[in-house]
C-alpha cells in the first residue's frame, strides 16, 4: 500500500523478458490505491507587542514521508502574498528538513506593528504531484496583555522588624518567577528572588497564570518611608509592566499627652479611695 496525499487509483504495469528466449515476455498490471495521509502541524505562536523586534512563529510539519522544504509555503491573509523560504520586506522565512517525514519552518517578523495582530498567516503544505493536494494551517499572532497586580502594603514604624510587602501578579498565561523583578527607587537597585543587605525577595508560582512575590525588610529605618519600591513584570518579548508602592509610616498619638491622661486617671482613682476610707 502506498501512502501519500490525496485520493486516487492508478494502474502500474510491469514488463519482464528473458533476453534471447522467444516468447518469454511477461506483463503484470497492478492497481495501486493511493490514500490520503494529511500532515500534522505543531506550532509555537507566543504573544507580541507593538515594536517588538524579531517575533517568530515556528511550526513543525510532520508525519508525511518524503516531505521537504520545497513543499512549504507561507501565505499572508490580508494581502494574499506568498512566502517561500527567503527574505522579504520585514519578514524572513526559514525551513529545515529534520527527518524524512518532518520539517521545521519559521516565519520571523523583524519589527511588529499593529497591523500584524489583524493579519492571519497560513502555513501550507503543497504536494507537487498529479493530485495537487494542499493542506493549510492558519495562525494569528496574539497581542500581549498587561498583567494585573494586587498588593498588601501595611504601615510600618522605625525599628519594626520583618516588614513585608506582598504582591500577586496574575492574568498572564505562562507567567513565572523568572519574569519578576523588584526595584528600589532611590538607588535604582534591582532585586531578583534572593537575599540582599536588609532585604529578602521571595516568589512562588501559584498557578500557570499567577505568581506571588514578597519584599521583606529585615529592619525598618527612616529612609524606607521615602523610598518607592516597584514590582516589575518582564516577559520574553521585553514587554515591561511596573507597579510602584511606598511604605506608609505608622502614626501614633503624642506619648506625653497619653502619659498625662493616664496619670490623671490614676490620681482620680486613688483620691476616691482615700475619701471613702475617711468616711
Amino acid at each position: 500500500m502506498l501512502f501519500c496525499a490525496g485520493n486516487s487509483q492508478i494502474n502500474v504495469t510491469c514488463t519482464a523478458e528473458v533476453e534471447g528466449l522467444p516468447n518469454s515476455e511477461m506483463q503484470l498490471t497492478y492497481r495501486v490505491v493511493v490514500r490520503q495521509r494529511d500532515p500534522k502541524f505543531r506550532c509555537t505562536n507566543t504573544s507580541a507587542a507593538v515594536n517588538n523586534k524579531r517575533h517568530k512563529i515556528t511550526c513543525e510539519v510532520y508525519d508525511v514521508d518524503g516531505i521537504s522544504c520545497n513543499n512549504i509555503l507561507w501565505k499572508r491573509g490580508d494581502t494574499g502574498e506568498d512566502y517561500m523560504p527567503g527574505s522579504y520586506f520585514n519578514i524572513n522565512i526559514a525551513c529545515t528538513e529534520v527527518t524524512d517525514s518532518k520539517i521545521k519552518t519559521t516565519l520571523e517578523i523583524l519589527q511588529v506593528t499593529a497591523e500584524y495582530f489583524k493579519t492571519p498567516f497560513m502555513i501550507s503544505v503543497i504536494y507537487n504531484d498529479t493530485l495537487s493536494h494542499t493542506k493549510e494551517f492558519q495562525l494569528i499572532i496574539p497581542e500581549a496583555r498587561d498583567p494585573k497586580f494586587r498588593c498588601t502594603n501595611t504601615s510600618a514604624a522605625v525599628n519594626n522588624k520583618r516588614h513585608k510587602i506582598t504582591c500577586e501578579v496574575y492574568d498572564i498565561e505562562g507567567i513565572s518567577c523568572n519574569n519578576i523583578l523588584w526595584k528600589r527607587g532611590d538607588t535604582g537597585e534591582d532585586y531578583m528572588p534572593g537575599s540582599y543587605f536588609n532585604i529578602n525577595i521571595a516568589c512562588t508560582e501559584v498557578t500557570i497564570s499567577k505568581i506571588k512575590t514578597t519584599l521583606e525588610i529585615l529592619q525598618v529605618t527612616a529612609e524606607y518611608f521615602k523610598t518607592p519600591f516597584s514590582v516589575i513584570y518582564n516577559d520574553t518579548l521585553s514587554h515591561t509592566k511596573e507597579f510602584q508602592l511606598i511604605i506608609p509610616e505608622a502614626k501614633y498619638r503624642n506619648s506625653g499627652a497619653a502619659l498625662q491622661t493616664s496619670l490623671a486617671l490614676i490620681y482620680s482613682i486613688v483620691l476616691v479611695g482615700f475619701l471613702l476610707q475617711i468616711q
